[in-house]
């Protein structure tokens, strides 16, 4: 037996030399000093010898105390040094101690060792079960209960993306590109149709029902683990496109350059002004995918030189480091002009001091294939500014682990989509401007369906609706947009992959794929942000106590309500969601909601 005075003054997890039986000393009485402690479990094992001599359960003689002060909200407690080996803790209750401290302890040790037996120590008697545990875990489990039924964002059932494209031959040559990487099909999917957009869209345009013409470039982001295969993705659905355009840009630099040597041989200056003035007009060379640049470098080196069409696309996320300057420093302002008028081809129009400025409309593309984060770095980048409702949000499962090297690698048949980007090609103009682009048009009765989406939206946008908060607000209200982008670029796609010339009004199948695909992205963008705990319940839960813990004893309720008007999660809301979350709260026994003695509401922690 260990002798009782090497004890140190003060133990921690760490320093215990046996963990399958931890000892806990707390209340007001529980003394700090090891020693005194150790004397105290040398009687304590004394007694239990006398009073039960045939099966005597001696408790180890190194202690740990916890504080009242300790279990405070939040709690401070010491992280077990191995929870799997710790089988069984026991509390004695030394001195007096509040019941919602004790609490707090079980709730600790219950996160920390999930699998010990929690005792109550009683002076002279083996530790014995302690009824209190079990009414700690049964109320964690009704709160958590309470909570899941409260908190009406559930996961909803995921519908695969490229299911609902059927046969499109964009879906089709995305499966065969994925299944030959072994990676997840509808960020293939969707990686494929924003850059397929990409190329369209330095064609063709569509008219909106205000007779406005409406860029196909969609914004596009997608998260994949490293390893994945992401930009395989990329090359197979870049590449064509690449050499298409290459082909076409050697072709009309050659153009100019004979026009130009002809002007320089040129004598006579009517006939050298008239072969300037046919160069004004000469197709050309179109800037094509960019995977890093400033917002500054876009403008000069794409948006300037194309007529304001642009095309950026990266599976790094550099890109959104540099595009909407998450690189720079803190407080550093960040021109996303460019970025967020491309979108809908606003009127961008712009004057430098060093460089030549660019007056028009400015029209793109966005997409970004990377890392998990890519979401949150372009969340971070939006501050409110309306980008990151106008990307199509995708986070899907990954393969890794799943996975078959040793199965022969099938090749996809890109021919079909080579033959789109050679015809689009062909017919892109001298400089892509949008007022430059053909445009299509959606008939009468499909925007009729349209309008029966908008309404179906509309009464979700409202503040206890399923989209009633802004951070998802803006991305329903750009459904309509998201739709007739995707809806002309498979209509387009359609005809061109198989050789046909484009119909001018978009086809009905198309138009019900695209409203399925883009409705469904956006109840996985909501879901997105609840997850990642930005809107919904949870979200608002972190909210509300994060503000309270900063007061240990309450805080008036009304102030408390005010007070987090100011929070991201409750911006743009009424109060009366503020006191729907902390009525959940309450009911599921985190907060409590009582009255003062001056006869005003208090909330505070649990």
């Amino acid at each position: 037996m260990n002798t009782i005075d090497t004890a140190p003054i003060f133990i921690k997890f760490s320093d215990l030399s046996d963990l399958r039986t931890v000892v806990i000393h707390t209340g007001e009485g529980a003394a700090k000093c090891a020693t005194v402690r150790a004397i105290f479990q040398q009687s304590h094992n004394q007694a239990i010898c006398g009073e039960n001599p045939i099966d005597p359960e001696e408790e180890p003689r190194q202690t740990l105390v916890v504080y009242p002060w300790q279990l405070d909200s939040p709690v401070k407690l010491y992280k077990m040094a191995d929870k799997d080996s710790t089988r069984k803790i026991i509390v004695h209750q030394i001195g007096n101690l509040a019941p919602e401290k004790m609490k707090r302890l079980v709730i600790e040790l219950l996160r920390q060792a999930p699998e010990a037996e929690i005792c109550r120590g009683v002076m002279g008697q083996n530790a014995e079960p302690w009824q209190f545990v079990d009414f700690v875990e049964e109320e964690l489990v009704r709160a958590a209960e309470v909570a899941s039924s409260l908190n009406d964002e559930s996961k909803s059932n995921v519908v695969s993306l490229l299911s609902m494209a059927g046969e499109h031959p964009i879906a089709v040559f995305a499966s065969e590109v994925a299944d030959s990487i072994q990676i997840s099909r509808d960020s293939t999917f969707m990686i494929g149709l924003g850059l397929t957009s990409a190329v369209v869209g330095s064609v063709y345009c569509v008219k909106t029902q205000w007779g406005a013409d409406l860029p196909l470039g969609l914004y596009v982001a997608a998260e994949q683990p490293p390893g994945t295969g992401k930009t395989g993705v990329m090359n197979a659905f870049q590449q064509p496109y690449r050499v298409a355009l290459r082909r076409m840009n050697d072709g009309r630099n050659r153009e100019l350059g004979a026009l130009e040597a002809q002007i320089d041989a040129a004598e006579e200056p009517a006939v050298k002004g008239e072969l300037s003035e046919q160069l004004a007009f000469m197709p050309q060379p179109v800037r094509g995918w960019i995977n890093n640049a400033t917002p500054e470098g876009l403008e000069k080196d794409a948006i300037a030189p194309n007529g304001g069409f642009f095309m950026l696309a990266s599976d790094e996320r550099g890109l959104l480091n540099s595009v909407f300057g998450l690189s720079y420093g803190k407080g550093v302002a960040v021109n996303m002009d460019a970025a967020l008028k491309g979108f809908d081809g606003g009127s961008y129009a712009c004057v430098r001091t060093t460089r030549r400025g660019f007056d028009g409309e400015v029209h793109g593309s966005i997409i970004c294939f990377a890392q998990p984060g890519s979401i949150e770095a372009i969340i971070q980048a939006s501050g409110g500014t309306g980008l990151a409702e106008r990307f199509l949000w995708l986070s899907d499962k990954h393969q890794l682990g799943k996975r078959d090297h040793l199965k022969q690698r099938s090749k996809p048949n890109s021919e079909p989509f080579k033959l789109l980007c050679d015809e689009v090609v062909k017919q892109i103009p001298c400089r892509p401007s949008l007022d430059k682009l053909v445009p299509l048009a959606i008939p009468a009765i499909l925007m009729d369906e349209l309008g029966k989406v908008k309404q179906q939206i509309e009464v979700e946008l409202d503040d206890d609706g399923r989209f009633g908060n802004d951070a998802v607000r803006g991305a329903a209200g750009k459904l309509e947009l998201q739709i007739m982008k995707v809806a002309s670029i498979l209509h387009i796609s359609r005809h061109l992959c198989e050789g046909k010339p484009v119909p001018l009004n978009i086809g009905a199948a198309d138009f019900e794929i695209a409203l399925n695909i883009c409705c469904e992205l956006l109840e996985r963008y909501r879901q997105v942000l609840v997850n990642k705990r930005i809107i919904g319940f949870g979200a608002e839960a972190d909210a509300v106590i994060g503000y309270l813990e900063r007061f240990s004893g309450g805080k008036d309720l009304e102030q408390a309500k005010n007070s987090l008007r100011s929070r991201s999660v409750f911006k743009g809301r009424s109060t009366k969601q503020i006191s729907a979350a902390i009525e959940k709260l309450a009911a599921a026994r985190i907060v409590a909601i009582e009255t003062s003695t001056t006869g005003r509401k208090i909330v505070r922690l649990l």
